[in-house]
């Protein structure tokens, strides 16, 4: 009988339970927020509007209508805005009680509820019948109305990074305790400052990014900690911009001309609508380009926090991007660095170290300081790295003569082929080569430029092929009528006959050689012959002698015997090693010389046992092994003396080669523990292709 009574019991509790009027969440942010219209008994709608509550006879389902109830019935539940991300708070159109927070929700019914506030006594938030915008504080029930939404995202916290900024006659550390990131580090009483003491105002701007892709509604500026003293530091005129992709253009998301209504007051929020976008977005750029006023002449900006809110969207597919116009590197003094030639309008880019600047030749060249490498990634941009110079490209000289020692640090693609290269002083000047022939730095008019590898190896030479296409065909002809012309410059290809000259005997050999009357004649074998070799870098584990000495890597390729390449190693067992080394033109090898060094006789052990050797045409690419020694092939003990070795099945020609002892003859004379190898000379021999 108990039991069946308390069943009963429980059943009336369950029975006369009330439910709640709304389904509440714990946290406003998350997908699975329930969100209302809060409607009057006479079916007016409650909205927020710059901080205000105020109701409408109209219902709707923008982003300022609807609410949502976070807590729990033990805490109670407070009531928040989608609109403008923050808490209800108290406020009437006439200005009485404008500040504090309605933080109690109290039930009527099972539909409806009161919202109050506490100020010394209870005050309930009434809708007065006098018109739409007026609330008051007496007794007055509401609803909740759901309405289906897709799922906010609060935008600012945790999500933004700062990614780039331009900040002319800045007179601040923009890194330091007021720089830039502060405009975005979730802490309101930090802030960005910016000094402009030039005289004027100057547009200035900052780009971030979102971990997510959201449609904005709408952000929050928040004036710094001190904007009651200095009210001419908020910003009177700003817009907001917005992109998908890193590589689209900015499009405009809000424009504020006259200062929307900042105020001369410390740490304050002021929301503003963003109305119109559709589409999600993952890089944002705020742009301030007019302030309130000046302070002494002095034109100071700040603002305490910027944030952002709207709705996740899918990260959207990413359209294809072209490819990139060269291989950038992280270290231009990595061996995997991809060496470059820039062309301009036909041009080849140059330091010129008589005038420490970029300049410009009509002829190509594998000189060091021809050759370019770019520096950085896609997110933080590329510089461009001279290897003469070994260091970035230097500012061109303007239209006017003037220049100063700025870096060029931009790469601006066009398209999967060119891309531009500017710099920024105030305004954007691209790098212009103009039809005198004179290079300088100009803000319309960019000239195009492209990357060319100049370790690729050349296409096989075709006799009658004078474009360099690969074929012989009716392009040819007309080259060299060309030539003969004056209309293009004289080339060899272009003597087909051999004779000197470019004439008519060179356009009939192409047309036979076109109509397979004439065959091509091969041009006979050319003897091999020693080739000469910088060496460009090297590998050398645990060595105790100074490498760039008088032992040095180098002396292995210095062309004379009589020095040598010396490396010891102490750490009791010997380790590979390696040397790079670059010719100046590309030659298919047929044999190489070792010479041993000056003591071998004393020093038998020093001997190279084990060695390979290697080929590519360009210092990214991937080595090919030549030749392969396993057994010291009788290396003798005599000083400087010269063993040749046949390269045996190598067809290609090859630019950069590697040489790398894997093992020595074992532990040095005077001390087992030691093992020191030595060579006085290596000698490639091949023909030049």
């Amino acid at each position: 009988m108990k039991k069946i009574l308390f069943l009963i019991s429980m059943l009336l509790v369950t029975a006369t339970a009330r439910s709640m009027p709304f389904e509440p969440t714990p946290n406003p942010t998350a997908p699975t927020t329930k969100w209302y219209q809060i409607k009057t008994q006479d079916n007016w709608y409650l909205y927020y509007y710059n901080g205000i509550v105020c109701a409408s006879s109209t219902s709707t389902t923008d982003d300022k209508y609807l609410w949502c109830f976070v807590g729990n019935e033990s805490t109670g539940y407070t009531i928040y805005n989608r609109a403008y991300q923050y808490y209800m708070g108290l406020g009437n159109c006439f200005g009485t009680y404008s500040f504090g927070q309605i933080d109690h929700v109290e039930w009527d019914d099972d539909n409806c509820f009161y919202i109050y506030y506490e100020d010394s006594s209870k005050h309930y938030l009434v809708f007065y019948h006098s018109g739409p915008t007026n609330l008051g504080y007496r007794d007055g029930s509401f609803s909740a109305v759901e309405v289906e939404t897709t799922p906010l995202v609060t935008v600012p916290y945790n999500t933004l990074a700062p990614i780039d900024f331009y900040i002319p006659h800045n007179a601040l550390s923009n890194t330091g305790n007021e720089g830039y990131a502060k405009l975005i580090d979730q802490d309101k009483n930090t802030k960005w400052c910016v000094e402009n003491n030039s005289g004027a105002w100057e547009t200035i701007w900052l780009d971030f990014e979102s971990d997510v892709w959201f449609i904005p509604k709408g952000y929050t500026l928040t004036t710094g900690k001190d904007t009651h003293r200095y009210p001419n530091r908020n910003p009177k005129e700003w817009i907001l911009y917005g992109k998908t992709f890193e590589d689209d253009e900015w499009t405009e998301l809000a424009h504020v001309t006259d200062g929307g209504g900042l105020e001369a007051t410390s740490a304050i929020d002021y929301s503003f609508d963003i109305t119109g976008a559709t589409e999600g977005y993952h890089y944002f750029r705020f742009e301030v380009r007019q302030i309130k006023g000046n302070e002494n002449n002095n034109y100071i900006f700040q603002l305490g926090e910027l944030q952002l809110r709207g709705t996740y969207v899918e990260e959207p597919a990413s359209p294809t991007s072209p490819n990139l116009p060269f291989v950038p590197t992280t270290d231009p003094s990595l061996s995997t660095t991809k060496w470059y030639q820039i062309t301009v309008t036909g041009q080849y880019l140059f330091y010129d170290s008589s005038i420490d600047k970029v300049n410009v030749s009509s002829s190509p060249s594998d000189e060091d300081n021809y050759l370019w490498c770019f520096v950085g990634e896609k997110t933080t941009g590329y510089k461009i790295y001279n290897r003469g110079r070994q260091g970035y490209m230097r500012r061109i000289f303007n239209a006017n003569g003037t220049g100063g020692e700025e870096d060029l640090n931009y790469v601006e693609l066009d398209s999967a082929d060119i891309f531009y290269i500017y710099y920024m002083d105030n305004i954007k000047w691209y790098l212009v080569y103009d039809s005198s022939g004179n290079i300088f730095g100009g803000d319309t008019n960019p000239s195009s430029c492209k990357a060319l590898d100049p370790n690729e190896p050349p296409l096989p030479a075709i006799p009658g092929d004078v474009t360099g296409d690969g074929e012989v065909d009716i392009a040819d002809v007309n080259a060299i009528i060309n030539m003969m012309l004056g209309k293009a410059t004289q080339t060899d290809a272009g003597d087909v006959t051999g004779d000197g000259e470019v004439d008519i005997a060179d356009v009939n050999a192409v047309i036979n050689i076109m109509l397979g009357k004439t065959t091509p004649v091969t041009p006979p074998e050319v003897d091999p012959t020693p080739q000469t070799l910088t060496a460009i870098g090297y590998n050398i584990p645990h060595n105790a002698l100074d490498n760039e000495g008088s032992e040095g890597y180098a002396k292995l390729v210095d062309g004379d015997k009589t020095t040598k390449w010396c490396v010891e190693n102490r750490s009791g067992s010997w380790e590979t090693i390696w040397i790079d080394l670059k010719s100046n033109v590309a030659f298919k090898p047929t044999s190489y010389i070792l010479t041993t060094g000056n003591d071998t006789h004393t020093c038998p052990t020093r001997n190279p046992k084990n060695w390979k050797i290697y080929g590519r045409n360009s210092e990214s690419g991937s080595w090919t092994e030549l030749a392969h020694v396993s057994d010291g092939s009788g290396l003798g003990t005599n000083n400087t003396a010269d063993y040749t070795f046949e390269f045996n099945g190598v067809t290609n020609a090859y630019k950069y080669y590697r040489f790398e002892v894997i093992e020595n003859g074992g532990g040095d004379h005077w001390n087992s523990s030691y093992y020191v190898f030595q060579l006085g000379e290596l000698t490639l021999v091949g023909v030049p292709q």
